[in-house]
Protein backbone atom coordinates (compact mmCIF):
# COMPACT_ATOMS: atom_id res chain seq x y z
CA UNK A 1 0.00 0.00 0.00
CA UNK A 2 0.97 3.63 -0.74
CA UNK A 3 1.99 5.73 2.26
CA UNK A 4 1.29 9.20 2.37
CA UNK A 5 3.58 11.78 1.59
CA UNK A 6 3.61 13.67 5.45
CA UNK A 7 2.78 17.08 5.14
CA UNK A 8 2.46 19.57 8.55
CA UNK A 9 -0.94 20.45 9.27
CA UNK A 10 -1.43 23.41 11.25
CA UNK A 11 -3.97 23.61 14.13
CA UNK A 12 -6.37 26.22 14.14
CA UNK A 13 -6.01 29.14 16.41
CA UNK A 14 -6.74 28.76 19.71
CA UNK A 15 -5.49 28.17 23.76
CA UNK A 16 -3.44 25.01 23.83
CA UNK A 17 -1.32 23.57 26.32
CA UNK A 18 1.78 25.72 26.98
CA UNK A 19 4.51 23.12 26.56
CA UNK A 20 6.94 25.60 28.49
CA UNK A 21 4.44 25.21 31.79
CA UNK A 22 1.93 22.95 31.69
CA UNK A 23 0.28 25.24 34.18
CA UNK A 24 -0.52 27.24 31.72
CA UNK A 25 -1.85 27.62 28.51
CA UNK A 26 -0.88 29.69 25.15
CA UNK A 27 -2.33 31.54 22.73
CA UNK A 28 -1.74 29.96 18.79
CA UNK A 29 -3.09 32.42 16.51
CA UNK A 30 -2.97 29.63 13.60
CA UNK A 31 0.97 30.70 11.85
CA UNK A 32 3.11 30.44 15.08
CA UNK A 33 2.85 30.92 19.24
CA UNK A 34 2.32 33.96 20.49
CA UNK A 35 3.68 35.44 23.79
CA UNK A 36 -0.06 36.00 25.27
CA UNK A 37 -0.33 33.16 28.30
CA UNK A 38 -3.02 32.58 30.94
CA UNK A 39 -3.31 30.32 33.81
CA UNK A 40 -4.85 26.27 32.94
CA UNK A 41 -8.31 25.44 34.26
CA UNK A 42 -7.22 24.26 37.47
CA UNK A 43 -8.82 20.56 36.43
CA UNK A 44 -5.96 20.28 33.66
CA UNK A 45 -3.16 21.67 35.61
CA UNK A 46 -0.72 18.34 36.11
CA UNK A 47 0.03 17.68 39.97
CA UNK A 48 3.57 18.35 39.05
CA UNK A 49 5.14 20.17 35.94
CA UNK A 50 5.63 18.04 33.40
CA UNK A 51 9.03 18.56 31.06
CA UNK A 52 8.46 18.80 26.92
CA UNK A 53 9.16 15.22 25.37
CA UNK A 54 10.31 15.33 21.96
CA UNK A 55 8.06 14.07 18.83
CA UNK A 56 8.50 13.25 15.32
CA UNK A 57 9.81 15.72 12.92
CA UNK A 58 7.82 15.65 9.61
CA UNK A 59 10.42 13.72 7.61
CA UNK A 60 11.09 15.10 4.01
CA UNK A 61 10.11 13.49 0.72
CA UNK A 62 11.82 10.79 0.27
CA UNK A 63 13.61 10.89 3.47
CA UNK A 64 12.92 8.60 6.54
CA UNK A 65 11.63 10.46 9.71
CA UNK A 66 14.23 11.80 12.79
CA UNK A 67 12.93 11.55 16.50
CA UNK A 68 13.70 13.76 19.32
CA UNK A 69 14.95 16.99 17.72
CA UNK A 70 13.54 19.55 19.66
CA UNK A 71 11.43 22.69 17.55
CA UNK A 72 13.05 26.30 18.17
CA UNK A 73 10.20 29.28 19.31
CA UNK A 74 7.38 30.34 16.76
CA UNK A 75 7.08 26.99 15.42
CA UNK A 76 3.22 25.44 15.26
CA UNK A 77 2.16 22.53 17.44
CA UNK A 78 3.26 19.21 16.48
CA UNK A 79 1.03 16.59 15.08
CA UNK A 80 1.08 13.02 15.40
CA UNK A 81 3.04 10.49 13.61
CA UNK A 82 2.35 10.78 9.88
CA UNK A 83 -0.02 8.98 8.83
CA UNK A 84 -1.19 6.76 5.66
CA UNK A 85 -4.06 7.49 3.40
CA UNK A 86 -8.12 7.34 5.03
CA UNK A 87 -6.40 7.86 8.97
CA UNK A 88 -6.43 11.21 10.48
CA UNK A 89 -3.24 12.85 12.02
CA UNK A 90 -4.23 13.48 15.87
CA UNK A 91 -2.02 16.27 17.55
CA UNK A 92 0.63 15.17 19.58
CA UNK A 93 2.80 16.56 22.46
CA UNK A 94 4.58 19.76 21.53
CA UNK A 95 8.77 20.35 22.04
CA UNK A 96 8.88 24.11 22.48
CA UNK A 97 11.40 26.54 24.33
CA UNK A 98 10.38 29.74 24.67
CA UNK A 99 12.70 32.46 24.02
CA UNK A 100 11.68 35.26 26.21
CA UNK A 101 12.84 39.12 25.40
CA UNK A 102 11.65 42.70 26.79
CA UNK A 103 8.69 42.57 24.21
CA UNK A 104 7.30 39.36 25.58
CA UNK A 105 7.61 40.46 29.48
CA UNK A 106 6.78 44.30 28.96
CA UNK A 107 4.27 46.08 26.55
CA UNK A 108 1.98 43.85 24.78
CA UNK A 109 0.94 44.57 21.07
CA UNK A 110 -1.43 41.89 20.75
CA UNK A 111 -4.90 41.08 23.03
CA UNK A 112 -4.75 37.61 25.06
CA UNK A 113 -6.70 36.13 21.94
CA UNK A 114 -4.16 37.30 19.40
CA UNK A 115 -6.31 41.00 17.97
CA UNK A 116 -3.29 43.42 17.24
CA UNK A 117 -3.73 47.02 19.56
CA UNK A 118 -4.46 50.68 18.18
CA UNK A 119 -1.71 52.46 17.93
CA UNK A 120 -0.63 55.77 19.99
CA UNK A 121 -1.55 57.86 16.49
CA UNK A 122 -4.34 56.38 14.99
CA UNK A 123 -6.10 56.86 18.40
CA UNK A 124 -5.42 60.83 18.34
CA UNK A 125 -6.39 60.81 14.46
CA UNK A 126 -9.62 59.17 15.97
CA UNK A 127 -10.13 61.51 18.83
CA UNK A 128 -9.59 64.27 16.75
CA UNK A 129 -12.04 63.29 14.41
CA UNK A 130 -14.56 62.70 17.22
CA UNK A 131 -14.39 66.04 18.90
CA UNK A 132 -15.21 68.08 15.40
CA UNK A 133 -18.59 66.10 15.87
CA UNK A 134 -19.07 66.66 19.19
CA UNK A 135 -18.56 70.28 18.53
CA UNK A 136 -20.97 70.35 15.61
CA UNK A 137 -23.73 69.02 17.55
CA UNK A 138 -22.65 70.61 20.98
CA UNK A 139 -22.44 74.45 19.42
CA UNK A 140 -26.09 74.77 18.39
CA UNK A 141 -27.25 72.97 21.69
CA UNK A 142 -25.42 74.89 23.86
CA UNK A 143 -25.26 78.67 21.78
CA UNK A 144 -27.41 79.97 25.41
CA UNK A 145 -24.60 79.96 27.36
CA UNK A 146 -21.64 80.10 24.36
CA UNK A 147 -22.96 83.64 22.87
CA UNK A 148 -22.52 85.26 26.40
CA UNK A 149 -19.43 83.91 27.29
CA UNK A 150 -17.95 84.71 23.94
CA UNK A 151 -19.51 88.62 24.11
CA UNK A 152 -17.98 88.74 27.67
CA UNK A 153 -14.57 87.99 26.59
CA UNK A 154 -14.82 90.30 23.53
CA UNK A 155 -15.98 92.89 25.44
CA UNK A 156 -13.51 92.80 28.36
CA UNK A 157 -10.72 93.01 25.65
CA UNK A 158 -12.11 95.77 24.01
CA UNK A 159 -11.87 97.33 27.42
CA UNK A 160 -8.65 96.15 28.71
CA UNK A 161 -7.19 97.70 25.53
CA UNK A 162 -8.85 100.94 25.87
CA UNK A 163 -7.91 101.47 29.81
CA UNK A 164 -3.84 100.66 28.77
CA UNK A 165 -4.72 102.97 25.81
CA UNK A 166 -5.51 106.06 28.06
CA UNK A 167 -2.72 104.84 30.79
CA UNK A 168 -5.56 103.78 33.26
CA UNK A 169 -6.19 100.21 34.78
CA UNK A 170 -9.34 98.05 34.17
CA UNK A 171 -12.09 99.01 36.97
CA UNK A 172 -12.20 95.71 39.37
CA UNK A 173 -16.10 96.61 38.85
CA UNK A 174 -15.39 95.64 34.90
CA UNK A 175 -13.78 92.68 36.06
CA UNK A 176 -15.60 90.86 38.53
CA UNK A 177 -18.78 91.09 35.79
CA UNK A 178 -16.45 89.76 33.28
CA UNK A 179 -15.55 86.75 35.67
CA UNK A 180 -19.78 86.14 37.01
CA UNK A 181 -20.36 85.85 33.70
CA UNK A 182 -17.76 83.38 32.18
CA UNK A 183 -18.49 81.62 35.31
CA UNK A 184 -21.70 81.14 35.44
CA UNK A 185 -21.91 80.38 31.27
CA UNK A 186 -19.30 77.65 31.69
CA UNK A 187 -21.22 75.34 33.59
CA UNK A 188 -24.45 75.02 31.40
CA UNK A 189 -21.94 74.70 28.40
CA UNK A 190 -19.64 72.28 30.06
CA UNK A 191 -22.91 69.92 31.13
CA UNK A 192 -24.21 70.26 27.30
CA UNK A 193 -20.30 69.56 25.66
CA UNK A 194 -19.97 66.89 27.76
CA UNK A 195 -23.58 65.17 27.90
CA UNK A 196 -23.23 65.16 24.05
CA UNK A 197 -19.66 63.58 24.22
CA UNK A 198 -20.65 60.98 26.88
CA UNK A 199 -24.42 60.01 25.27
CA UNK A 200 -22.39 60.17 21.76
CA UNK A 201 -20.07 57.49 23.05
CA UNK A 202 -21.82 55.82 25.14
CA UNK A 203 -24.65 54.94 21.89
CA UNK A 204 -21.78 54.14 19.34
CA UNK A 205 -19.89 51.79 21.44
CA UNK A 206 -23.19 49.99 22.70
CA UNK A 207 -23.89 49.13 18.74
CA UNK A 208 -20.85 49.28 17.09
CA UNK A 209 -18.29 49.03 19.09
CA UNK A 210 -16.46 52.03 18.13
CA UNK A 211 -17.13 56.36 17.88
CA UNK A 212 -17.29 57.30 14.27
CA UNK A 213 -13.88 58.49 14.91
CA UNK A 214 -12.57 55.11 15.53
CA UNK A 215 -14.68 53.60 12.55
CA UNK A 216 -13.05 55.89 10.38
CA UNK A 217 -9.31 55.07 11.78
CA UNK A 218 -10.05 51.18 11.45
CA UNK A 219 -9.75 50.57 15.44
CA UNK A 220 -12.99 49.06 17.57
CA UNK A 221 -12.78 49.43 21.66
CA UNK A 222 -13.29 45.88 22.97
CA UNK A 223 -13.24 44.73 26.92
CA UNK A 224 -9.70 44.01 27.79
CA UNK A 225 -8.01 41.12 26.41
CA UNK A 226 -11.20 39.85 24.98
CA UNK A 227 -10.23 41.11 21.46
CA UNK A 228 -12.67 39.36 19.60
CA UNK A 229 -15.98 40.56 21.90
CA UNK A 230 -17.94 42.23 19.63
CA UNK A 231 -18.72 45.58 21.74
CA UNK A 232 -18.65 46.46 25.03
CA UNK A 233 -20.69 46.10 28.22
CA UNK A 234 -23.11 49.37 29.15
CA UNK A 235 -21.53 49.99 32.16
CA UNK A 236 -18.15 50.41 30.06
CA UNK A 237 -19.61 52.54 27.25
CA UNK A 238 -20.57 55.07 30.26
CA UNK A 239 -17.60 54.96 31.91
CA UNK A 240 -15.11 55.11 29.55
CA UNK A 241 -16.37 58.74 28.07
CA UNK A 242 -17.35 59.48 31.46
CA UNK A 243 -13.70 59.47 32.97
CA UNK A 244 -12.40 60.89 29.74
CA UNK A 245 -14.66 63.81 30.48
CA UNK A 246 -13.49 64.33 34.31
CA UNK A 247 -9.96 63.81 32.77
CA UNK A 248 -10.25 67.09 30.07
CA UNK A 249 -11.91 69.03 32.89
CA UNK A 250 -9.03 68.42 35.71
CA UNK A 251 -6.37 69.81 32.93
CA UNK A 252 -3.13 67.69 34.26
CA UNK A 253 -5.66 64.56 34.41
CA UNK A 254 -6.03 65.09 30.50
CA UNK A 255 -2.22 64.88 29.48
CA UNK A 256 -1.59 61.85 31.39
CA UNK A 257 -4.87 60.10 29.88
CA UNK A 258 -3.74 61.22 25.97
CA UNK A 259 0.00 59.89 26.64
CA UNK A 260 -0.95 56.89 28.83
CA UNK A 261 -0.89 54.58 26.14
CA UNK A 262 2.36 55.08 25.15
CA UNK A 263 3.62 53.66 28.72
CA UNK A 264 1.23 51.27 29.98
CA UNK A 265 1.76 47.31 29.23
CA UNK A 266 -1.85 46.82 27.37
CA UNK A 267 -1.31 50.35 25.51
CA UNK A 268 -4.23 51.80 27.77
CA UNK A 269 -5.14 55.30 28.63
CA UNK A 270 -6.64 56.32 32.23
CA UNK A 271 -10.20 56.09 30.85
CA UNK A 272 -9.24 52.17 29.50
CA UNK A 273 -8.05 51.24 32.82
CA UNK A 274 -11.23 52.54 34.71
CA UNK A 275 -13.53 50.97 32.45
CA UNK A 276 -11.26 47.73 31.37
CA UNK A 277 -11.33 48.43 27.98
CA UNK A 278 -8.60 48.17 25.08
CA UNK A 279 -8.36 49.76 21.64
CA UNK A 280 -7.56 47.41 18.90
CA UNK A 281 -6.85 47.53 15.07
CA UNK A 282 -10.20 46.15 13.50
CA UNK A 283 -8.63 46.72 9.76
Amino acid sequence: MLEAVSTPVLPPMGWYPDPADARRERYWDGQAWTHNVKDAPPSLRPARPVSPQPVAQPPSHGQPPSYGQPRSYGQPPSYGQPSSYGQTPSYGPVNWTPTYTATSIGRQDRTLDGVPLAGWWSRCLAFLIDQVLVWAVAVPLGWVFLHPMLSAFTQFWRESMDAASAGTSLSSAATQQFVDTVVSRSVGWNAVFYGVFIGYSMVMLRSRGATLGKLAAGLRVVPVDEGRARHVSLSQAFVRPAIAAAATILSPLNLIDVLLPLWTRKRQALHDLAARTQVIRAR
